[in-house]
Parts: C-alpha cells; structure tokens; sequence
C-alpha cells in the first residue's frame, strides 16, 4: 500500500486536500486563478502511478521517481483566447468544477506492451515525473504554448492542419539545430519508436536507415552527431533519400546522467 494525496494550492493558500491508501479523487468546486497548482504525493516511489490532472483529459500512466510533484494549471489572465491552454482540449482547467485522480498503478498494468512516450500531462520544468520531453528551441511569441515540446508526447496524433487543439504539434521556429529530448527517468526498451516516428510525418520523402546494429554502426553515428560514442546504448538515424534536408534521429543513452 502506497499513502497518495492530491492538494491544490492558490498561490501561499491550501484550498483543499485529499488523502488515502494507494488511490484518491478529488472534486474541486472552484474556478482556477492565476497561480494555482495541483500537488501530488506518493509515498512509495519510484514508482508507476496513473494521474488523470483534469476530467477533459485522459489518464497519464507516469512514472514518479520523487514523493511530490507540482503542477501548474496553465493560465492567461485576461486572454479571452487562452493561449496558455491552446493545445489542451477547450473544456480543460475551465469552469467551477474538476474532476483530478490520482492511483498506484497494478502490477498487472506495469507489465502491459504499451507507448511509454505518452505523457499527456508533461509540462515544462516537470521533475520527476517522466516520461518528459524538452527542447533546446521553440516557436516564441504569445502562441508558443501551441508549439511546445510537450505536444510531442500528448498523445494526440490529428496532424491535417497546423492549429488549434488538436492540432498543436513542436515548433523549431525554422533553426537547423534543433533537438528534443526524451527522458524516460528509467530505462526502457525502444523496439517501436522509429516505425512510429516515421509514421508520425506523412510529408517525409523516402527515408533510407542507419541504426547502431549495421556493421559501421559506430562510424555511421558520427555522420550525424559529435556526442561521445562511448556513452551511446542504441540509435536509429533516417535520412532523405534522394538527399534532402529531412532527417530524424533517436539515440538512448546508457546512463540518465550521460545526457547532461
């Protein structure tokens, strides 16, 4: 049995809580304000736990590798347009009433084939709760919260148009060097990822591969990439075929601190 809580606080103020054995709810009466965030606790961690932070949102299976984390409601005082919630379904963080869960995960659930990417809870800052997505660029502006990272792994796939909901996607604001990282806080295995990050772009041209199973894996990755090989696990690089400028790579790395 693990002791969870959620707790929601308005700025310095506690507004409500609830606590218990391994799962909890909490129906919160209010509209949120500027400030306002969303405490979870677990007392066994690391761990697997699923937290659903709105009833307009699905339930995110995380793994928790600290005994609290804090999120923030995303919020724009005054922006009739929400920009801060434009890549959330309209019907999330709004109104006077909220629908928040929190549970211990079952050991049968942690042994399910599942995408370990998906987090539709990730945020920017979030620590110690993964998996987590960020990025050394994003599209600036008043629209960025559409163009950011966590949009990578939200889970929702619809990509026919460029904007709004569900169509916030990861904006590189047109720079040659961008990258994104994913953390896993563990390790995990990536058999699917480079069929379903393939698959995720329809306007990809005829991608050729190099993964670091081919027979010059090692020289291959430094085509692509200076990082010392030493601290490489695995990788898959496709690039254009016909020798355009389209190009996807993912490299896991053997340890969690190798990536600093």
């Amino acid at each position: 049995m693990s002791k969870v809580s959620i707790t929601i606080w308005s700025g310095e103020q506690e507004e409500c809580r609830v606590h218990g054995e391994d799962e909890v709810l909490l129906v919160y009466p209010k509209q949120y304000k500027k400030g306002d965030k969303l405490v979870f606790t677990a007392e066994e961690t690391p761990g697997f736990y699923i937290i659903r932070v709105d009833g307009a949102m699905d339930e995110a299976y995380v793994y928790l590798t600290g005994e609290e984390i804090e999120y923030p409601i995303p919020f724009e005082e005054g922006n009739p347009f929400h920009m801060d919630r434009i890549s959330y379904h309209p019907g999330c963080f709004a109104g006077e009433r909220h629908y928040i869960t929190m549970r211990r995960a079952r050991p049968q659930e942690n042994e399910n084939y599942r995408n370990l990417a998906k987090n539709v809870m990730d945020w920017k800052g979030a620590l110690g709760c993964y998996p987590h997505v960020r990025a050394n660029v994003q599209t600036a502006g008043p629209v960025a919260p559409l163009f950011a990272p966590r949009n990578v792994i939200d889970g929702v796939l619809a990509n026919a148009s460029h904007y709004p909901w569900p169509y916030q996607s990861w904006g590189i604001d047109q720079r040659e060097d961008a990258q994104i990282t994913l953390e896993f806080g563990r390790p995990v295995d990536m058999d699917e990822l480079r069929e379903a990050m393939l698959a995720a772009d329809t306007t990809l041209p005829e991608m050729k591969l190099s993964t670091s199973e081919d027979e010059k894996g090692e020289l291959n990755f430094t085509v692509f990439s200076d990082f010392d090989y030493g601290r490489v696990q695995s990788y898959f690089y496709a690039y254009a075929a016909e020798g355009g400028p389209q190009e996807i790579a993912v490299v896991e790395l053997k340890e969690d601190g190798d990536a600093a």
